[in-house]
């Protein structure tokens, strides 16, 4: 090999030089800054990705503790039941006609009441004191302008 490169002009061995030298660029190009420059973007794209996902989940976090702010829990008793639908029938002017605790909840008859009024008392139960309807039997009355109601409400978590 020395003899070989001992035979050659200078100008063939300048050639050469320079051509070796090129071949040597090339390759640092795509065998080091290529993909560095790769890994850079691939990066970015999975900050970006990351990022997103951090803000969707801050999101639901903040939602889920506004809704826990606003989570009633159910009665744990039927006297509990009894006494929070009472209290908001009365404070409402709805008309409880009979109330039949069971082991389950609260059985409650409403004879003579507005469909209006009755689903607000009922969505105001559930809302501010965690009561739930198990079972409910609403029928329209020859008036046509009120209705019977037979609820049962149920005592501890939903079902």
């Amino acid at each position: 090999m020395t003899e070989w490169w001992a035979g050659l002009s200078p100008r063939e061995k300048t050639l050469i030089g320079v051509a070796g030298g090129l071949t040597a660029l090339v390759g640092f190009v795509l065998l080091v800054i290529a993909p560095a420059h790769g890994y850079r973007q691939s990066a970015e794209r999975n900050y970006t990705a990351a990022r997103a996902l951090l803000d969707d989940v801050e999101t639901g976090v903040a939602e889920a503790r506004a809704l826990s702010k606003n989570a009633r829990v159910a009665p744990s008793s039927p006297d509990a039941v009894r006494s929070a639908a009472s209290g908001l029938a009365r404070s409402m002017g709805v008309s409880i006609n009979t109330v039949q605790p069971s082991e389950r909840g609260v059985s409650m008859l409403l004879s003579d009441i507005d469909a209006k009024l009755l689903f607000q008392w009922l969505d105001r139960l559930q809302r501010e004191h965690g009561v739930n309807v198990m079972r409910a039997s609403i029928r329209a009355n020859d008036d046509a302008q009120t209705v019977r109601a037979d609820i049962v409400f149920g005592v501890g978590a939903a079902p």
